[in-house]
């Protein structure tokens, strides 16, 4: 199941969140939670990587395992801030409150993402229609400015430039191209599979004027939503900073949030 982690983002929430719905219903009748898993496992296709997930779980509940402890199995598909909201749900049994508290952060979460899609969306459109732009110019603009150039007799520096510079476009324009294609999928590749490398890409994206403010501003808005649900669950003001915190999906503003809990844990 590890090749779940790198299924996208909205649908990994779209199956918690109809987890979370479909828990709340079952314990509004009563009944069991391995039962109301197993209800909502076959009712998924035969192929579905989440139906998996929860036979998984299912079975670890036969055996004894609380809910809490086999969800934590997956930390790539359950965060903290859902494993400690299912474990406080153990303890006090509120297991309805907290599944409908749960669908009402996840939902919130699922609109923090849809939000950073929007905004990156129009800057990407706009990148790409300037590489075709580039590469139309490229394609039929370019040849004839060069032979153009090529018939002046005495051509100035910039002249001599711009030959040169559209012959190794000529020359090798398809080879740059084709470099920058493999570069971006090699990047979003190591993004996956790197957390050094993904640590730097955050930091530069937080550099970027607006798009950095925006990303960091939605990520504060689900910090705080995690924190508001675990402080509704009774969970104490440290543990509810530490966890919030480590639930966040981006390592670097984690860090930025973490030093100032180490700070209100240092007294200072």
């Amino acid at each position: 199941l590890s090749f779940y982690r790198f299924l996208p983002m909205k649908g990994k929430l779209d199956d918690l969140i109809e987890l979370s719905i479909h828990l709340y219903q079952m314990d509004q009748v009563k009944i069991p939670l391995s039962e109301a898993l197993l209800l909502l496992a076959e009712s998924y296709y035969q192929g579905r990587s989440f139906k998996s997930v929860l036979l998984t779980i299912y079975h670890s509940l036969q055996q004894g395992s609380l809910l809490s402890q086999a969800c934590s199995l997956y930390p790539f598909i359950f965060d903290m801030v859902f494993i400690e909201s299912i474990s406080l749900a153990e303890k006090t049994g509120e297991f309805g409150k907290i599944f409908k508290s749960l669908e009402g952060y996840l939902t919130e979460k699922k609109a923090f993402q849809q939000e950073l899609r929007q905004a990156l969306r129009y800057p990407l459109i706009l990148a790409v229609g300037l590489l075709l732009l580039v590469g139309l110019m490229g394609w039929f603009f370019l040849p004839q400015l060069y032979e153009h150039l090529q018939l002046i007799e005495q051509p100035s520096l910039a002249a001599k430039s711009l030959i040169y510079s559209i012959a190794i476009l000529n020359d090798y324009g398809i080879y740059l191209v084709s470099s920058l294609g493999a570069g971006v999928l090699l990047s979003l590749l190591f993004c996956r599979l790197s957390s050094k490398f993904q640590d730097f890409i955050d930091q530069l994206f937080f550099r970027i004027p607006y798009l950095g403010n925006f990303k960091k501003k939605l990520l504060f808005n689900q910090f705080m939503r995690a924190l508001a649900l675990l402080l509704g669950a009774k969970v104490d003001l440290l543990s509810s900073l530490a966890k919030a915190v480590k639930g966040l999906p981006n390592a670097t503003f984690q860090k930025e949030l973490g030093k100032i809990l180490s700070n209100i844990q240092a007294g200072l």
